[in-house]
């Protein structure tokens, strides 16, 4: 692996640890669709009551709070994540679809070092 190369790679695998700009789009739409099977066999089981209060760490792309949000309708989903980027994407994408009645979002830097 040439050095260029190297540097490449290392920035790469920065965008899963806190993805931000087209890259980090790209990593978030691939974890959304990478975690569906996993995502879906754990919420199948964990009772999720339309009144609950649901927080998602590491929200990332937003696929399993839009998700969480159809489950506690009623209820309040959070979701925290360490990238701001994402997180400012998802609030966007939420308010454009009008789906923030129940959700509230934060960014976590100090919880991941």
């Amino acid at each position: 692996m040439q050095p260029k190369d190297a540097v490449k790679s290392v920035d790469c695998w920065n965008q899963y640890r806190c993805p931000k700009g087209l890259e980090g789009r790209e990593v978030a739409a691939k974890m959304n669709k990478g975690h569906f099977d996993l995502t879906t066999w754990g919420i199948k089981h964990v009772r999720i009551e339309p009144d609950f209060v649901v927080l998602d760490v590491g929200c990332g792309g937003g696929k399993t709070l839009s998700r969480l949000t159809r489950r506690a309708f009623l209820g309040k989903v959070y979701g925290i994540d360490y990238s701001a980027y994402l997180t400012v994407s998802i609030l966007n994408v939420f308010a454009h679809f009008n789906l923030l009645r129940n959700m509230t979002f934060g960014l976590a830097p100090s919880i991941f070092p």
